[in-house]
């Protein structure tokens, strides 16, 4: 690789998460690959999140808490914005952490050593994800479950990964790393991003390369402020129902912000590449994006994502889909963002 030290970043997004995230930065600082340099942007917090950062700040020169007049950003685009401060000092790799979990002390060099391989197969211009396993652990680090992607009946190790992404995220955003190619394609973050984690995916199952190690090496923590918990799919499934039509409302609500993403993904495609060089993409991602068009009846979407082999993981979650896509209103019925209009 010509490099023996490679520059590393890690990305943390805080909001309201004063309580456990002394344990996340300890668990960084205790990394057995200690050279690294963690960028923070707070989103407001309202408890005790800012001083836990400047207190750990002002003990340790690597890390940098970023303040700014942006307001409130939410998380995707809380991490885009810390992805994009950290793209300025030109990173090797940048980990993104979540401010409650809590990393094993050989996560970074694991995954770093998976990426180098990589790049060493490939080349450094392949865009890169690197994602592990992570077990579900409560408020008190008690175990919960001992794979994250069992519970979850994910299969992260998928062929032609982008045909689950399109409709489906199975990377986890605190389990992931990337590489300096991966994070110029994804960045600048569009709009229609729904989850950090998910855009990233996309972006590296389209133009280069995702690889998964199955080793849990971060500890997912789980309480009663997770905006994103470690749901079995059944469990999910049930929960929606309970809500009725309001569930059912917000599951297509997100199938259209999905489908709106996935049009940003063509575009970022067709602009950063030459078309050959991507072909077998764009005609995955031109497919999916076609079955909402006006000339095709959204009675035959559902026939036509099978033979397109676009779908979800487990069963369940599929079935959901095909019902899902049937009644989704065409594109020109729907506003720039993907909602309907």
């Amino acid at each position: 690789m010509g490099r023996t030290a490679p520059k590393v970043a890690i990305v943390l997004a805080t909001w309201n998460g004063g309580q456990f995230l002394p344990d996340q930065l300890r668990s960084i600082q205790q990394q057995s690959f200690a050279d690294w340099q963690l960028w923070v942007r707070d989103d407001g917090s309202d408890d005790a999140t800012c001083e836990v950062l400047q207190s750990f700040a002002a003990a340790d020169s690597r890390m940098h808490v970023e303040r700014d007049d942006l307001g409130r950003l939410g998380c995707a685009r809380n991490f885009g914005e810390l992805l994009r401060r950290a793209s300025e000092n030109q990173p090797d790799y940048v980990f993104l952490a979540d401010q409650d979990d809590v990393w094993l002390p050989h996560k970074v060099a694991r995954q770093l050593a998976v990426a180098q391989a990589a790049e060493c197969e490939a080349g450094r211009d392949l865009p890169l994800l690197v994602h592990t396993d992570a077990s579900a652990v409560d408020a008190d680090l008690q175990p919960v479950h001992a794979s994250l992607v069992r519970h979850l009946g994910l299969r992260p190790e998928t062929p032609e990964p982008l045909r689950t992404l399109l409709v489906q995220n199975f990377v986890t955003g605190c389990a992931t790393v990337i590489n300096r190619a991966l994070l110029e394609l994804a960045l600048p973050f569009p709009d229609t991003v729904v989850l950090h984690d998910w855009w990233l995916a996309q972006c590296a199952a389209a133009a280069g390369e995702l690889r998964f190690v199955s080793d849990p090496l971060v500890m997912y923590r789980q309480h009663a402020s997770n905006q994103v918990g470690a749901c079995g799919a059944w469990r999910k499934m049930t929960t929606i129902a309970t809500r009725g039509w309001q569930g059912f409302r917000d599951q297509q609500d997100l199938l259209q912000r999905g489908v709106a993403q996935a049009r940003s993904l063509d575009q970022r495609l067709r602009d950063r590449f030459a078309t050959d060089s991507i072909r077998a993409a764009t005609d995955i991602v031109g497919g999916y994006l076609d079955l909402f068009e006006p000339h095709h009846s959204r009675w035959h979407r559902p026939g036509r994502l099978l033979n397109l082999r676009i779908g979800r993981q487990m069963w369940l979650r599929q079935a959901a889909l095909l019902v899902q896509v049937g009644l989704l209103p065409p594109a020109g019925e729907r506003s720039n963002d993907g909602r309907a209009a």
